[in-house]
């Protein structure tokens, strides 16, 4: 039976009435059924004027949709900021997740070399206790070949070194040493030297820590470029009589376009190696941020192509500098 009051603004409703006139809540009373739950979601998913399509459709337009937020058009769009997150995760949790298929293998092949490498110091370290284990069921001889041979294959007969901060280290140490035994072996003196060098074996030996690291924070080297990045804006048209606020939705929707449309670049690149499109995706990126500016700030091409290029330029030294700062960051805490 219907409530005879809207749950969610408490308006008086008549018995005959589906839906709330004053807030549009649908009339279900406290009941919420998971068949209610799969009809909203199969609804907004495939009901193409739903927010979930039109946002990013709109957002193929340069500009368009920065100008509706700003005409009052908002409600039947997704809120920038929910959509630029949502879609910096979403890129970021799949291209995490695509890099981690392609490296697995290389991580096998890594682990079982070093596992070589401590069964080979083994071999070497208790050669002789497993000659006289063995002796009465091996020839002398021929065990002697046969383990030397093993010991042989697994070490390498030359020089195994790693070179690292200018020092030569010995690849079997790395195997059966832990990094303190190996600082004090080779007298490595001081805080920050001690403390790149055992960075420097971690990122030897867990290469993808370190890309981890730095991939789980590029969300935020982005977010944190867009407020830099409105001062730009901000300067280049602050005779235009344009908002800060203004500058700042228009780098979320550029942003967002950029990942939205990296999303199937990243799947075909994946799948059919077409290394090209890693150079196509910013290709088209510039294109459509020229276009978007011209569109948006209306002014001629000229103008808008000078303009472009300083905030390009300027980007490109705001977003390095964030860059570096958060890859050095993550060389001492991955």
């Amino acid at each position: 039976m219907k409530n005879q009051y809207c749950q969610n603004c408490h308006i008086p409703l008549k018995k005959e009435q589906k839906y709330c006139g004053n807030c549009g809540q649908e009339s279900l009373g406290n009941k919420y059924s998971f068949l209610v739950i799969l009809k909203d979601f199969i609804g907004g998913l495939f009901n193409l004027d739903s927010k979930i399509w039109r946002t990013p459709i709109s957002l193929f337009k340069p500009g368009f949709l920065t100008a509706e937020f700003f005409k009052g058009r908002r409600a039947r769009y997704t809120k920038p900021g929910r959509l630029l997150l949502f879609v910096l995760l979403f890129y970021f949790a799949l291209f995490t997740f695509l890099g981690s298929l392609d490296v697995e293998e290389n991580t096998s092949q890594a682990s079982d070399s070093m596992m070589n490498l401590k069964f080979a110091h083994y071999l070497k370290q208790n050669k002789d206790s497993l000659k006289n284990e063995m002796k009465n069921d091996f020839d002398t001889l021929l065990l002697n070949d046969v383990l030397d041979s093993l010991q042989n294959q697994l070490f390498g007969t030359g020089d195994n070194i790693i070179r690292l901060n200018n020092l030569k280290i010995d690849v079997k140490d790395v195997a059966v040493m832990n990094n303190q035994e190996l600082i004090e072996k080779y007298e490595i003196e001081g805080y920050w030297r001690q403390k790149i060098f055992s960075q420097g074996l971690k990122l030897r030996d867990s290469p993808d820590g370190l890309k981890d690291f730095i991939i789980g924070n590029m969300t935020w080297v982005i977010l944190l470029s867009i407020p830099v990045m409105g001062v730009c804006l901000l300067l280049l048209y602050i005779r235009r009589g344009h908002y800060y606020s203004e500058h700042i939705l228009f780098l979320v929707h550029a942003i967002s376009f950029f990942f939205i449309l990296g999303i199937p670049f990243l799947i075909l690149e994946y799948f059919y190696d077409l290394k090209i499109l890693n150079v196509l995706l910013p290709l088209l990126w510039f294109v459509y941020l020229f276009l978007a500016m011209k569109k948006y700030y209306k002014q001629g091409m000229m103008k808008t192509f000078f303009k472009y290029s300083i905030f390009m330029f300027s980007y490109s030294i705001s977003a390095s500098i964030l860059f570096v700062f958060f890859v050095l960051i993550g060389a001492f805490l991955f």
